[in-house]
């Protein structure tokens, strides 16, 4: 089956609005996105490197390249920063990156309160 090619970044070209309600459809409700997730049928070991260097580059890339392919990247994404999932490669992002997102809404929820 082909599917889409989704080759931005997701999660360098957008924030990620989370309000409760969609958090809790993305915890509770949703599982829908992991039907069609291209990770579905790959070894969930690449997802989880050990370490950030050395092999793991090689290996958070090959992630990152099986993400960039899936249709439900941002699903995933939104999924991970409602969850707080802070280990492996979620919707196209290290945890660095997903710390990195949470921080930039933080402060913009600090900003608009």
């Amino acid at each position: 089956m082909d599917r889409p090619v989704n080759t931005r970044r997701v999660w360098e070209d957008t924030p990620v609005a989370l309000s409760s309600a969609h958090l809790l459809s993305l915890t509770i409700a949703s599982d829908e996105w992991r039907r069609t997730a291209a990770c579905r049928d790959t070894d969930p070991d690449l997802f989880f490197p050990v370490g950030t260097t050395g092999p793991a580059i090689e290996q958070i890339e090959n992630a990152k390249a099986v993400c960039r392919q899936c249709e439900a990247q941002t699903d995933c994404l939104e999924f991970a920063i409602a969850t707080n999932q802070d280990s492996g490669i979620w919707g196209g992002t290290s945890e660095e990156e997903r710390r990195q997102l949470r921080k930039a809404q933080a402060a913009r929820q600090r900003r608009t309160a």
